[in-house]
């Protein structure tokens, strides 16, 4: 058995047309970790995901879940549940409906389903949204209907993509609290994808960077929050990661630096990626 819930050995896939979107990844994930994936639009977040769940083949390379082959079960058989940015839930349906939906795939007993829908929709706070067209719902409340809808069936792996779109902020807080009381039960394994560094500071035990297709850095959200490796990586990180500062000497790598901060003016030099105050 396999420490690991995924891996990904030596992936490179393409889109129609022949146009690479992933490029030689390699990526393990422990069983029970919440495990984030960064990067701007285009760069093969929700590609990952959707090689993780299977929805799509690679073009090269091996995708494992548990040890075995992504592709080794119908999907429907599958440990890996995914919530979609775009929610995908079903039009015209009720809550109920939506939530039950999975348990009818897998065949759960009619018995059965009414028991995990009660504790499901509880768990979300939806017990009295049950018998609700999801399209009258607001964006918080179709979001926790995902959520409830993909957790019911039991899933190993939960895969979401860009879970807070479309939320304001206080929904946004609403859900990364939610979020957390799931994901400190370590039940199961999270592939949590966004373009915000913010959006999984709290969450994740690891965060891997992507840009065009290819992991650039991978660490603890500290230790990239701390030491960027790039440019690229600290504008991602945003203006909260970012010191304005005037260049006064250079000595070989070491440069002399004045910093402006709320409290006045401070010398500083700089030392790779970090500014040391003097």
């Amino acid at each position: 058995m396999t420490d690991f819930a995924i891996s990904l050995k030596d992936i490179s896939h393409s889109a129609a047309g022949g146009r690479g979107i992933i490029n030689d990844l390699n990526l393990d994930i422990s069983d029970g970790e919440v495990f984030a994936i960064i990067g701007p639009s285009g760069c093969g977040k929700t590609t990952t995901l959707k090689l993780i769940s299977g929805l799509e083949r690679p073009s090269t390379g091996d995708v494992s879940v548990f040890g075995y082959s992504a592709h080794a079960y119908k999907p429907h058989e599958r440990c890996v549940a995914t919530v979609f940015q775009s929610r995908a839930l079903f039009p015209g349906m009720s809550v109920r409906a939506n939530i039950e939906f999975g348990l009818k795939v897998k065949k759960y007993p009619k018995g059965e389903r009414a028991g995990k829908i009660r504790a499901i929709s509880e768990k979300f706070h939806l017990d009295g949204l049950l018998d609700r067209d999801v399209g009258k719902l607001s964006g918080g409340e179709q979001q926790r209907v995902a959520l409830a809808r993909s957790l019911v069936v039991e899933p190993k792996i939960l895969l979401l993509d860009e879970p807070y779109t479309g939320l304001d902020q206080m929904l946004r807080n609403q859900l990364q609290r939610d979020l957390k009381t799931l994901m400190d039960e370590r039940s199961r394994t999270y592939v949590l994808v966004s373009h915000d560094f913010d959006n999984v500071l709290a969450l994740a035990d690891r965060v891997a960077v992507m840009k065009s297709g290819k992991i650039v850095q991978l660490g603890a959200p500290s230790d990239i929050l701390e030491n960027p490796k790039s440019s690229f990586i600290v504008n991602l990180l945003g203006w909260s990661n970012l010191i304005h500062g005037a260049v006064l000497e250079i000595q070989d790598d070491d440069r002399r630096i004045r910093v402006q901060t709320g409290a006045g003016a401070w010398w500083g030099r700089n030392q790779g990626n970090r500014i040391i105050i003097c």
